[in-house]
């Protein structure tokens, strides 16, 4: 008769697909359209090879294959995919980045313990090692 509370899903911008304001997402989100406006995700944010995000991107963790023109912010973890660019500041708990990802904007860790604060400026391309 009840049904059991439920739990944050996974959404999808498919491919084709122009979203314009502000989306809010309590689980999952994947981009492999276009999002013109802020994308705040209480969950993982997956921006693929395809995708735009013109705007704000903030979630628990970010992964980037696609164009992302605004501020990223990833409480846990970013991934730079090698198809991934960032035109804006960044935010991160850890950063992974692969080669022949761009981030053109101001990298700012946050630091796990007051001891250990990372924080830098980007200018150019960040190619990994």
């Amino acid at each position: 008769m009840f049904s059991k509370p439920e739990r944050p899903g996974h959404t999808v911008i498919g491919a084709g697909t122009v979203f314009e304001g502000t989306l809010r997402v309590a689980g999952t989100i994947r981009v492999d359209g276009t999002v013109r406006g802020d994308l705040l995700a209480d969950g993982h944010v997956d921006v693929g090879p395809k995708g735009i995000v013109e705007g704000q991107v903030s979630g628990d963790s970010v992964a980037i294959g696609g164009r992302v023109e605004g501020r990223v912010t990833a409480r846990t973890v970013l991934h730079m995919v090698k198809t991934g660019l960032v035109k804006g500041d960044v935010q991160y708990g850890s950063l992974q980045v692969d080669r022949g990802a761009s981030i053109e904007g101001t990298l700012q860790g946050q630091a796990r313990t007051a001891e250990r604060p990372a924080e830098g400026s980007v200018t150019e391309s960040v190619v990994a090692a």
